[in-house]
């Protein structure tokens, strides 16, 4: 599996991504909260919690604001229960959801 945190970085205060980042971003459901700054390009939903994600959030995110927001792109299936690491296995989610979903499945790995 790729390391993701090596494919973005911030040039000159904005930051880029990679296409699979994108990809797995521009996937997951739109947020529809009501908040005045709420677009679509930059508010999406968790698909564990159904909670805001924040674009520029993304897991190596220097603002301690953004922790509740903070989001990375996971394996909806693990590759040890056969999921393989390509476009339509990858979703943005939160970073705690990770940690929770990763308890329920657990790879054991000899």
């Amino acid at each position: 599996m790729k390391v993701w945190h090596s494919l973005i970085f911030k040039p000159r205060g904005r930051i880029r991504v990679s296409k699979e980042i994108l990809q797995a971003w521009e996937a997951a459901k739109t947020c529809n909260c009501g908040d005045s700054t709420c677009n679509p390009k930059t508010h999406r939903l968790c698909p564990e919690c159904n909670k805001i994600m924040i674009f520029n959030s993304y897991f190596i995110s220097p603002e301690p604001t953004y922790n509740d927001f903070r989001w990375k792109v996971e394996l909806i299936t693990p590759t040890c229960y056969g999921g393989k690491d390509e476009p339509n296995n990858r979703q943005a989610i939160h970073i705690k959801c990770s940690n929770e979903k990763g308890k329920r499945f657990c790879c054991d790995i000899d």
